[in-house]
């Protein structure tokens, strides 16, 4: 074998093994946003189940709910997932906040308290629209009058 052969023998192997090793990166990718694009579906269907039965069997649903999120958050780091849930459930004329999230979030200038911390929750009066600012970033949520409960979420990772 020639030194030009093997030269090209040599770059055939490093193609290939970068080639490897880029597909293999974006396919771990993929699949940890599949796992929280399923995680989010499945908090979504079981959060449903969770406020029908509680209305059904008449207890308090807040509180059902509550216990539900903090179970699934530990659910999600058994999975290695660092998840922040942030959720408003609307009931009559009442809507429960609940501030999962690593960070505190402010709230509409019309709602008491102005700000959130994590892990704190607060009780207002129903309105048709309420604005979460997280960061640099505002989350307008719409409060339809037509439905007495309504769930809204706001869900992610944490870094």
């Amino acid at each position: 074998m020639t030194k030009k052969s093997q030269f090209y023998l040599f770059a055939i192997v490093l193609l290939c093994s970068y080639l490897f090793m880029s597909l293999t990166g974006r396919l771990t990718l993929r699949q940890v946003d599949r796992d929280f694009e399923d995680l989010y579906n499945n908090y979504i269907y079981e959060g449903i189940r969770v406020i029908n039965s509680a209305e059904y069997h008449g207890v308090d649903v807040s509180e059902r709910y509550d216990n539900f999120t903090l179970d699934f958050i530990n659910y999600a780091l058994q999975k290695n997932i660092d998840l922040g849930i942030l959720y408003m459930i609307v009931i009559d004329n009442k809507i429960r906040i609940v501030n999962y999230l690593n960070e505190p979030v402010s709230l509409d200038y019309n709602i008491y308290p102005p700000i959130l911390m994590q892990d704190e929750g607060a009780l207002i009066n129903r309105t048709d629209i309420i604005i979460v600012g997280i960061g640099d970033i505002n989350y307008e949520y719409n409060i339809t009058p037509e439905y007495q409960t309504q769930l809204k979420v706001l869900f992610r990772k944490e870094v």
